[in-house]
Order: structure tokens, then sequence, then C-alpha cells
């Protein structure tokens, strides 16, 4: 019966090979393989011989008589049936088409799957780049957030250094005593920390200075 699968298959794209051995004997159908075995039935019969010695001691030796009644068996799993045997009412030739086609359709099925399994990893992969974006959105913008933040709180710092410098130069113009060197050496560094301070004028020096 194996030579009438191993005829059969071609003419439904597949054939059947074995890895030798014990291996099971393998159906290759469009890259896809599966395994199946052929499993003859058998009886045991048992006979004890008597130890001429001692009439209570003995020993058994079995024998085993193949019954010719066979069962193939697709070893994957899938939704058909998977085991096809010889009954009383009908033998495994009469069976064999429709073990032939389960050969296939258990191929088919473990190509579905495979296709199944391959969109679920992808659906995964899309749905954790999907994530990874969406935290690296989130992450930009709590970074620009705080940075506005940061410019809006130093910016009204920068106000109120602005209008303590404008109060001193006021006084400085207004004093009736002569102003001294070192308080015009402070005013002038206290300029430059204030100009060096404004939020505005950084960002725009760092648009407008060349790349490297």
């Amino acid at each position: 019966m194996l030579h009438a699968i191993e005829v059969a298959l071609p003419q439904l794209n597949a054939r059947l090979t074995s890895a030798g051995g014990h291996s099971p004997l393998v159906v290759e159908y469009e890259g896809t393989t599966v395994r199946m075995r052929v499993i003859e039935a058998y009886t045991r019969s048992e006979t004890k011989v008597q130890n001429s010695k001692y009439e209570w001691d003995y020993t058994k030796t079995y024998r085993y008589h193949l019954t010719g009644r066979l069962t193939f068996e697709i070893e994957e799993w899938f939704d058909g049936q998977k085991r096809w045997s010889d009954t009383a009412r009908q033998s495994m030739e009469g069976k064999l088409g429709g073990f032939i086609l389960s050969l296939v359709d258990a191929a088919k099925a473990i190509i579905q799957r495979k296709l199944e399994w391959a969109e679920q990893e992808r659906l995964r992969e899309e749905a954790a780049r999907k994530r990874d974006e969406a935290a690296r959105r989130l992450k930009e913008e709590q970074a620009f957030r705080q940075q506005l933040f940061d410019e809006a709180a130093l910016w009204h710092r920068c106000e109120a250094v602005r209008q303590y410098l404008d109060h001193v130069r006021g006084r400085f113009a207004t004093s009736k005593q002569p102003i001294l060197q070192r308080d015009m050496d402070w005013l002038e560094h206290a300029e430059l920390v204030l100009a060096d301070m404004l939020p505005l004028e950084r960002r725009l020096a760092q648009a407008t200075a060349p790349s490297a």
C-alpha cells in the first residue's frame, strides 16, 4: 500500500520520503512535511516451559504474530482524521484514497497555521513598534514642555534682574555721590550676565550658529 501512496501523491503535488531507520515516513507538500507511520496489529502467545528439576519453576516464552491488520496514522496536529485502520467492514485498501487526501489536508493545515503564526508575529511586532513610537513621542513631548516651562521660569527671573538693573542705573543717575569704578564694573558684569541668561536670545543664537 505504501507503493500506492507513493504513486498517488505526485498527482496532488506531493511526494513520499523516508528519513530512514525507525524514523516516521514523511510526505512533502509545497515545502511542508507531514509525518506518518504504518502500524500492523499483532497478537502474542505465551508458552510455559517447566523446569525439569523443580516442578514449581518454569520460564515463559512469547511469540508474536502479525495479523495483517494495518493502521495508517498521521503524526501531526490538525482538525482532520488522523488514524485509518482495517476494519471488519472495510479494509485499508478501500480507505487509502481518503488517507492520502488527509495527508494533503494536514500539510495545508500546517501551511495555514504557519501563515497565521507569521501574521500574529507581524501584528505583535507592529504593535510593539507603535508602542515604542508612542513612548518616544511622549518622551519628546515631555522634554519639550519641560524646556518650555524652564525657559518661561528663566524669563521671569530675567525680567526681575532687568527691572533691578534699571533701578540700579536710575539710582546711579540720580545719585549725588560720585559712582565708583567698582560699581560701574559690577553693573557691566550684571548686564552681561542678564544678556547670557535671556532664553530667547539663547534660542536665536543656537538657530543662527553654523553647523559643525
